[in-house]
């Protein structure tokens, strides 16, 4: 099993100001769903399609069941996760920018005109099995508290980064903004939160209460992954049946050293077998926790998932049965291949050889689950995954994990004088890539490399993306663009799915060049006016409280600085 290959291979990967608060005493994993490609290793994926699968039910009508009815463009969704730790190193913001900052990179925001939905990765799920914030201090309000810590960062007029949310949604009424539970490093208690009745009932009722107070406008659960575990899969079945009292006794705290973050590996049971029925079981106890709570001329609330994109992955779940109680699934049809991989491939390839991992692979596989097309929203890659040590531009030559020292200023990770990757060694976000090596100017834009570069552009016909690889610095990197993304949007429409899902949107370049080129490609003209071009530039505007009463003061969890003493 590949993933489990990496695991080992990999272990840890350490923290940067551009992560969530470090957790004490253990190394920190970066949530996402699926892998989020610029903050941490681990793939996202364990276990492949098999060979000999049925290609996926076309438009045309081919293969089982019936032929999709594409929905009218005003339907389909754009869904794009936010990380809360891009507040940091990243400097991209939710509306907002942060009220003192020091930015090494420019500032952005999100640029809602182009989303239908945004999900802000992540929220984490406590020992008790309640739904809880992952850093309070960034996301909190100073009259919030949560285990005694109270929100202490700005983002102009908003207090917090739940504030700064609601404040997007103000302003964008189009927009929906759900909460996402889970993730990568979060995902350590939905083994037990659904095995009993009770414990299934408590955790409806937390994360519902949560949703509503913090204004959010539905549920995404981001389960990584039933019976198979995600950063503690080595190990999920390891360990003994634990209680409230022996996960705090087993906790690891994150920076501010009092919230709770993650287990201690091999301490508790995190997955079991019964996993995959007991996840049914959970959304529907949260659907029924919504629909109860549900009052007449309210919009209704949202429950949604994001699922692993391969064959086997489907195979572990009932997803039919998840579909039932879920507005749509997102498939995490990335990552599929990387550097624990000992050979160059593409993580996220439109179509692959001989039954391999792909984005068609991924939606067939859920289709012949029997979840209808309508449900299924399609995972893209704002991303790419690279290799060091290449000997040849070929996709599938040898090569190594990529290594370097990280500038927290910049996001760049540099090894032996070449770039190896932004945020993560290996990973290379669809900015660093158009600003550093991609020449925009070119017809198409971004087709070739800009003047000077070690590297050659090369488009892979069967797999639809393209790869960048220099013989210089022996880097071989596959990745997406806007050409392949309006393959991928193509293939999704004639598939007749909901719409399309990207991870994630802090790492589009400052001319949201990948957002506008999906919204072109899945017909969806922005509701709103659109940003203007380019990052955010100058310094931040002045803080709303210049003066804060002595007792809002407290440390960031990343820096130990307080918000006014700059963020």
């Amino acid at each position: 099993m590949r993933a489990l290959l990496a695991l080992l291979a990999l272990g840890g990967w350490g923290c940067t100001s551009d992560h969530p608060p470090r957790a004490v005493g253990g190394a920190d994993g970066v949530d996402r769903p699926g892998s989020e490609g610029e903050g941490e290793a681990g793939p996202a994926t364990a276990g492949g399609e098999g060979e000999g699968e049925a290609g996926p039910v076309s438009a045309g009508g081919e293969g089982e069941g019936e032929a999709p009815d594409p929905d009218p463009p005003g339907d389909r969704v754009i869904v794009g996760y936010y990380p809360g730790w891009a507040v940091y190193g990243r400097h991209y913001y939710v509306h907002n920018r942060a009220s003192a900052e020091d930015p090494g990179v420019a500032a952005n925001t999100i640029p809602a005109a182009y989303y239908t939905h945004i999900n802000y990765a992540f929220v984490n799920i406590s020992p008790g099995g309640d739904c809880m914030a992952h850093d309070p201090g960034a996301e909190l309000s100073s009259a919030q508290d949560q285990g005694g810590v109270r929100g202490w960062k700005r983002f102009g007029p908003s207090e917090g980064t739940f504030a700064d949310l609601r404040a997007l949604k103000a302003a964008n009424p189009h927009v929906r903004v759900l909460m996402s539970v889970g993730g990568w490093t979060f995902s350590q208690n939905f083994s037990d939160v659904a095995r009993t009745e009770q414990a299934r009932n408590r955790f409806a009722r937390s994360c519902v209460n949560f949703m509503y107070e913090h204004g959010f406008d539905g549920i995404d659960l981001d389960w990584e992954h039933p019976g198979e575990g995600g950063n503690d899969g080595a190990a999920c079945s390891e360990g003994v049946d634990c209680t409230e009292e022996d996960k705090i006794a087993a906790q690891r705290l994150s920076g501010d050293g009092v919230t709770y973050y993650g287990l201690d590996p091999n301490a508790c049971i995190t997955c079991r077998p019964e996993d995959k029925d007991n996840y049914v079981l959970l959304l529907a106890a949260v659907r029924a926790e919504l629909d109860a709570r549900h009052r007449e001329g309210q919009e209704d609330k949202l429950l949604t998932a994001a699922v692993g994109g391969t064959h086997d992955f489907a195979s572990g779940l009932d997803a039919l049965g998840m579909a039932d109680h879920l507005d749509w699934l997102a498939l995490m049809t990335y990552d599929f291949d990387g550097a624990w991989d000992p050979t160059t491939g593409f993580h996220s390839a439109l179509h692959a050889p001989d039954g391999d991992w792909s984005v068609a692979a991924g939606v067939a596989a859920y289709r012949e689950a029997g979840v209808p097309a309508g449900k299924l929203v399609m995972g893209l890659p704002y991303y790419g995954r690279g290799w060091a040590n290449v000997g040849t531009s070929d996709p599938g030559g040898a090569g190594a994990a990529p290594h370097g020292v990280l500038d927290e200023r910049t996001g760049e990770v540099r090894g032996g004088g070449v770039i190896t990757g932004g945020w993560e060694a290996g990973s290379w976000g669809w900015r660093l890539l158009a600003e550093r090596y991609l020449d925009p100017s070119a017809d198409p834009p971004f087709s070739v490399t800009r003047a000077g570069s070690s590297y050659t552009r090369y488009w892979d016909e069967e797999s639809g993306v393209p790869y960048l690889h220099s013989s210089a610095e022996d880097i071989w990197i596959g990745y997406d663009d806007p050409v392949s993304l309006a393959g991928k949007a193509a293939h999704a429409v004639s598939e007749g799915l909901r719409g399309a899902m990207v991870w994630d949107v802090s790492t589009d370049d400052c001319d949201d060049t990948l957002a506008r080129a999906l919204n072109a490609a899945l017909n969806r003209p922005p509701p709103g006016p659109t940003p203007p071009p380019g990052c955010l530039d100058g310094p931040p505007g002045p803080d709303p409280d210049p003066d804060p009463d002595p007792d809002d003061e407290c440390a960031d969890p990343g820096t130990g600085q307080c918000w006014a003493a700059g963020a």
